[in-house]
């Protein structure tokens, strides 16, 4: 939806503008997926296709890396998101905060989507595998005229 992407928009853009510091931007980053945790299982995965979609697109400038991954890196050690049944929420079987849903597969999209920057979107693929954040390393084999 629109809306949640100019939400999670606005929660980058705050983050790498200096305007939020990490943790509050993790809680606001947060908050669309507990306030519909017990809801329908396609809204959680709406809003991590947009929350990660907006972190992908972020990631084409190489200096808000570090503000990007500490941001993911406070979204992961929120631990799994559960329901008030207890039970673990996914994003195609991917639990959602730890294991990032969609993440992969936006930063995926990010390539064909804005060809100009897939020097840094790959430099973020390599940021987030040193970061323990997910495993692009096979990444590389892509990568043109990779050093």
């Amino acid at each position: 939806m629109a809306e949640d992407a100019v939400l999670f928009r606005d929660v980058v853009a705050d983050l790498i503008g200096g305007r939020a510091n990490r943790d509050t931007a993790v809680a606001r980053f947060a908050a669309p997926f507990r306030a519909h945790r017990d809801g329908p299982a396609d809204r959680l995965e709406e809003l991590a296709w947009a929350g990660f979609g907006e972190v992908a697109a972020a990631a084409r400038t190489v200096a808000v890396h570090d503000a990007l991954v500490a941001l993911l890196t406070g979204v992961r050690d929120l631990g799994p998101l559960t329901g008030a049944d207890d039970a673990v929420r996914t994003v195609w079987t991917r639990r959602l905060f730890t294991d990032l849903p969609c993440l992969g597969p936006q930063l995926r999209e990010s390539l064909d989507v804005y060809p100009d920057d897939c020097p840094a979107l790959f430099a973020f693929a390599r940021r987030l595998t040193r970061a323990g954040l997910g495993d692009f390393s096979a990444w590389e084999s892509w990568e043109p005229n990779r050093p």
